[in-house]
């Protein structure tokens, strides 16, 4: 113990009585467990990352409204497209194949025009991630099994929500037209 700077409470320095060296082992307990507390206030993980973006102006907020509705409708066909399989008379694998890989696909799609939304935007980087999250939503759509759905189906209506979506966000992006229909 001595080695590592802590005294035993048997052990006496030279000179001083058991209650000296239990009040001298005391101390260093309490400095040991202070040193803790001020290493707390110290650490540090680097230099300070600010993630925050650009205050967004307001035609930035209604491309930041606008895509979060195509964000709402992915997460509407992926609900659905499970539903038409889950409800499906046969176990498709193919079809459950295709909407783990375009899922996957389209929430990376997501992430990343989620990420382009902080200011300053970039339109034309917007559009182009847009894009890709609208072909895969119309991928996952149109791969679904079943000649035609019926209308009232909930995939149908994802369908239906997709094309507003990407109408309001063509016109926040300025008539950078998305993908066409």
């Amino acid at each position: 113990d001595r080695a590592n700077g802590h005294a035993s409470p048997t052990i006496l320095e030279r000179g001083e009585d058991e209650e000296v060296a239990s009040d001298r082992l005391g101390e260093q307990q309490t400095n040991t467990a202070g040193s803790d507390d001020d290493d707390d206030d110290e650490f540090n993980l680097g230099p300070d990352v600010d993630f925050e973006g650009d205050p967004l102006s307001a035609e930035e907020q209604r491309v930041v409204v606008a895509a979060q509705k195509l964000a709402e409708v992915a997460m509407i066909v992926v609900k659905a497209g499970c539903k038409v399989l889950l409800t499906a008379p046969v176990m498709l694998l193919d079809a459950w194949e295709n909407i783990t890989w375009h899922s996957k696909h389209l929430q990376r799609g997501i992430e990343d025009l989620g990420a382009a939304l902080y200011g300053p935007q970039k339109k034309a980087e917007l559009k182009e991630l847009a894009d890709a999250v609208v072909i895969t939503l119309e991928c996952l759509i149109e791969e679904m099994p079943g000649e035609e759905l019926p209308a009232e189906s909930a995939l149908r209506q994802a369908e239906v929500k997709l094309e507003v979506a990407k109408t309001e966000l063509d016109e926040a992006l300025g008539g950078h037209s998305l993908v066409p229909s």
